[in-house]
């Protein structure tokens, strides 16, 4: 009987990729709405809190910086992904065969 192997070894990575992804999207969507509150909030304040809303400010643009090129490096990660998927499942495919062999025969 020919050993069967799973079809797919690269499957983790992908999962990874898009739990990071996910996760500086929501990070992004979140700096977006606390840019829509600082909005809202300086209409209101006037001038009053001036100096408190800079910094807010800056630490959205900030926190919205981080996401954008979270999410770019994500996608950068991917391409590479893409472009070795083929090597990767050979070489997953290899070490499977070579762990059911270990625990077939040891």
């Amino acid at each position: 009987m020919a050993p069967i192997y799973p079809a797919d070894h690269t499957a983790h990575i992908r999962q990874r990729l898009r739990s990071i992804a996910v996760r500086f999207l929501v990070g992004g969507v979140l700096a977006a709405v606390g840019a829509g509150v600082l909005a809202l909030l300086g209409d209101v304040s006037g001038d009053r809190h001036r100096s408190v809303l800079w910094v807010a400010w800056g630490f959205d643009l900030l926190t919205f910086a981080v996401a954008a090129l979270g999410l770019l490096a994500t996608f950068v990660r991917y391409r590479i992904y893409c472009r070795r998927r083929a090597d990767l499942n050979a070489e997953g495919a290899e070490a499977y065969g070579e762990l059911r062999v270990r625990i077939h025969y040891g």
